[in-house]
């Protein structure tokens, strides 16, 4: 589809302060404060489409401006890191999504994880978000 697709989660390293639910992908907020949040999505595709892959924030069901970033793939077996960050201030209760969408379906372009041999696996996606200020 060309349409926004919201990024779920299916492992979860570490989470202290959040209300988190991976296979939801919803992260809501429990402290009112400035949070640092960013994403880094490892992305590819299996077809040798010319195939842009955006990547972005929604906060409480909207888009955030400005934080949509875009990479372009050309060949298959290539992969390419996509990051968004943003500083930005929640009150207690706001929730935050991450979202992809891809501009032609023929070329199966996404998120896409990687276990080399004999080093760590390379997630589709890594999410992190801090509060840096009250």
């Amino acid at each position: 589809t060309t349409t926004p697709v919201l990024v779920t989660f299916d492992t979860l390293d570490e989470q202290q302060t959040f209300n988190f639910s991976p296979p939801s992908g919803t992260i809501t907020v429990p402290i009112s404060g400035v949070y640092m949040v960013i994403a880094g999505g490892q992305i590819g595709q299996t077809g040798n489409a010319n195939t842009n892959v955006d990547m972005w924030f929604r906060k409480n069901t909207t888009d955030i401006a400005n934080t949509n970033t875009r990479s372009f793939l050309t060949e298959a077996a290539t992969t390419q890191v996509l990051v968004s960050q943003i500083a930005i201030r929640f009150v207690a209760g706001d929730s935050i999504n991450v979202y992809i969408s891809v501009d032609v379906t023929n070329a199966s372009a996404g998120l896409r994880v990687t276990n080399p041999t004999g080093e760590p696996r390379i997630p589709s996606i890594i999410f992190t978000m801090y509060k840096i200020s009250d």
